[in-house]
């Protein structure tokens, strides 16, 4: 079996990648990739990237 793997987001500004892996083999349904380590907000539990989490209003 292939596991489907979706690219929900692709944030440039904030320099990463949100992906949802249709796997029932994977218990995490979303993945943050995260690139490069150095460049994270200062307020990286406050950035827009927390607010992708959830459903889209």
């Amino acid at each position: 079996m292939r596991s489907r793997v979706n690219i929900i987001a692709i944030l440039a500004d904030q320099e990463s990648m949100i992906i949802e892996i249709n796997d029932p083999l994977t218990p995490a349904k979303t993945i943050n990739l995260i690139f490069p380590a150095q460049k994270l907000p200062q307020n990286a539990y406050s950035s827009p990237l927390a607010k992708c989490q959830s459903p889209p209003q």
